[in-house]
């Protein structure tokens, strides 16, 4: 998991995706559509994560990353 302002991101083993939760509010929090994980060189291969991170500040250009591994290549993917 890797928490951003507030967004918490959570990796997925048994699913091709990273789940995206609104916790502005912490007593009510809210799934908002996930980001799809995907090979770019093999697009038909599932792809899963089991660790996420975000960088902890925003850049200068004011963007924050995501980077997520890819558990069957071994590489990393980065969102932003």
């Amino acid at each position: 998991m890797a928490l951003a302002g507030g967004t918490l991101f959570v990796a997925d083993l048994g699913l091709p995706l990273i789940h995206r939760l609104d916790v502005t509010s912490p007593c009510e929090p809210r799934e908002v559509a996930p980001l799809l994980p995907f090979a770019a060189e093999e697009p038909s291969r599932v792809v899963t994560t089991s660790r996420v991170a975000v960088t902890p500040q925003p850049t200068a250009g004011l963007k924050r990353y995501l980077y997520a591994d890819d558990v069957g290549e071994g590489t990393v993917m980065v969102f932003d």
